[in-house]
């Protein structure tokens, strides 16, 4: 095994990962952590919910709706405890992330985000819900783009992966996933002001009183047709200070949840949404790799 590869195990990527902003760590590197980073935080906080106690039973009574569609009701998934157990996968699958790198966890971390986002509309929540996930399921796909497939070799997707090299061949790649992804989550989320399929209007009044916005069913509208032309500027044109901008507002719009402690207070949301937050700091980084390496060339 190759030194690159050993770097990123066990009390060695915790060394790493504390030199994530500082300069000593290649460009390479750091994108490679950002994408871990993201992918761990967002199965921390998804995790967690499984854990929470609600009318005295533990786990989120909102996920109930998503056994339904497999015919389990209620009793069926808190007598066998089905949310604690998701809440270890998640745990587990948030340590391998960040300590054991591969491409098979790469692979069921696209597959779990995408599946879970869309038991939403599966569950009658409607298709705003599925794309606001975009944060959730695009980090892990550009963590699989970036390690590369490898389907010629099944040995490869359960091998420690080393840290690999932004390309000219990948870079283009990787930016139209993260580009997807941030759009998606933009778009998505504006969804919620403009349909209120899941009667998300109700909570996101809540959200913004609690610091001093009463919004009116027309600035609701107005703000859900912002983030949806954010959504569509930033796949188009991702410029460095959108980007930026983009990054205060998610940071500050998820914080709501618990600000407001609609519903419940949930920290846990705020955490699980960490792909909204790094995905775009990504994408600068690769421009920024993109802008060295124009003047190099």
């Amino acid at each position: 095994m190759s030194n690159a590869s050993v770097s990123n195990e066990g009390p060695s990527s915790i060394l790493r990962l504390s030199k994530l902003f500082s300069t000593e760590m290649p460009m390479d590197e750091k994108f490679f952590w950002l994408l871990r980073v993201a992918v761990a935080l967002c199965f921390v906080g998804h995790g967690s919910f499984a854990f929470i106690t609600e009318n005295g039973n533990m786990g989120k009574v909102g996920w109930l709706a998503f056994y339904k569609p497999f015919g389990l009701e209620p009793e069926l998934v808190y007598k066998f405890m089905l949310m604690p157990l998701v809440g270890v996968l998640d745990y587990l699958v948030a340590f391998a992330v960040l300590f054991v790198p591969m491409r098979c966890v790469w692979a069921w971390a696209t597959f779990w985000c995408v599946f879970t986002a869309f038991l939403r509309p599966l569950s009658g929540q409607g298709i705003s819900e599925f794309f606001e996930r975009g944060g959730n399921y695009g980090p892990p796909l550009a963590l699989i783009v970036y390690s590369g497939l490898h389907f010629h070799s099944f040995k490869d997707w359960f091998s420690l992966v080393e840290s690999p090299k932004i390309t000219q061949k990948n870079i283009a790649q990787l930016m139209l996933v993260l580009r997807l992804a941030i759009a998606f989550l933009l778009i998505g989320h504006g969804g919620f002001f403009i349909f209120n399929e899941n009667n998300q209007r109700d909570y996101l009044f809540q959200h913004w009183a609690a610091v001093g916005i009463d919004l009116t069913t027309v600035s609701m509208l107005a703000m859900g047709w912002f983030e949806v032309a954010l959504g569509v500027l930033v796949f188009f044109k991702p410029l460095r200070h959108l980007l930026i901008f983009i990054v205060i507002w998610k940071v500050f719009s998820e914080a709501l949840y618990f600000i407001s402690g609609v519903p419940n207070g949930y920290i846990w949301e705020w955490v699980e949404r960490s792909g909204d937050y790094w995905a775009p700091i990504a994408l600068i980084l690769l421009m920024q790799w993109k802008e060295i390496h124009r003047r190099e060339d």
